[in-house]
């Protein structure tokens, strides 16, 4: 059985977090069966969890086992973006067999070396992500912007177990209820879909405001979808008409790259502009 998680978060975050909770994984497990999680707790420096997680292990098992604890911010409470803030693996080989209960005071830690998992924030981008884009213009003169998601790579993943079950969602912005996504490719880190999102209805305005954000999770079907990048493809704030520029909005903070993926696909209607993209640790739209 495993006990209790008491967990110091010292260090401060830029973004206002309202909850954390703790994700508890028995490696090695490459199916997520072992992974368990705790409620999502008020954030505070000393969040307390005080729940109790059991696994089935034979005695010889145990010696080749590690258990590994981490500690994730969010701002809902159990929404679908979870942001890493630390971990520790803990070697159970030498643990105590017996009623007794073994205590391990670890220092939660986001460098990634062999005892600890890597944090997100740490990393300058996620990995790359491979699509087509265009965009066609129907009689009524509305137009549609097309993404062939080709595939990702150099990815890391959330969970302990080292591989993903990932999938991208799509959302035209700034009409947030336009969301498509694509199916999940299950554990790895180089997933290929080879599939198409399509979104409707843009204006000529539109593409010279609006923005595509292609997210990519970690799925989990037993928990919260875990984000491990996005990029964003659209014209950046100085470039908009003025009209539209006079409203900032965070998600306008297209890359020079991403900018220029879009440039060509508005100069070549019809065409399919093929590009390689950072994926960002943005804070992606729900």
């Amino acid at each position: 059985p495993i006990s209790r998680c008491v967990c110091v978060c010292a260090h401060g975050r830029a973004r206002v977090v309202s909850y954390s909770h703790a994700k508890v994984y028995l490696l090695p497990d490459l199916g997520k069966t072992g992974k368990r999680q705790t409620s999502a707790q008020s954030f505070s420096v000393q969040p307390s969890f005080d729940d109790m997680f059991s696994y089935t292990v034979g005695r010889d098992d145990l010696q080749c086992r590690t258990l590994s604890v981490s500690i994730w911010l969010n701002q809902s409470g159990g929404g679908s973006h979870n942001t890493f803030f630390g971990g520790v693996k803990l070697d159970l080989a030498g643990m105590r067999l017996g009623s007794d209960w073994t205590s391990f005071d670890e220092r939660l830690s986001d460098e990634p070396h062999s005892r600890s998992l890597a944090s997100a924030s740490q990393r300058r981008h996620s990995g790359y992500l491979k699509v087509a884009v265009r965009y066609t213009k129907a009689a009524d003169k509305r137009c549609t912007v097309e993404v062939d998601v080709q595939r990702a790579n150099g990815i890391s993943a959330a969970d302990p177990d080292d591989l993903a079950d990932a999938f991208v969602r799509g959302i035209m912005l700034p009409d947030f209820r336009s969301k498509v996504k694509t199916s999940v490719i299950r554990q790895t880190l180089q997933p290929e879909w080879n599939e198409r999102l399509s979104f409707p209805g843009w204006k000529n305005t539109d593409l010279l405001t609006g923005v595509v954000e292609l997210g990519l999770w970690d799925h989990d079907s037993e928990s919260s979808n875990d984000f491990l990048g996005a990029t964003r493809l659209g014209l950046s704030e100085s470039r908009c008409p003025p009209v539209a520029s006079s409203t900032k909005a965070k998600w306008r903070d297209v890359t020079a790259d991403e900018e220029k993926v879009w440039q060509a696909m508005l100069d070549h209607k019809g065409d399919w502009i093929e590009a390689t993209l950072p994926l960002r640790d943005i804070s992606p739209h729900q």
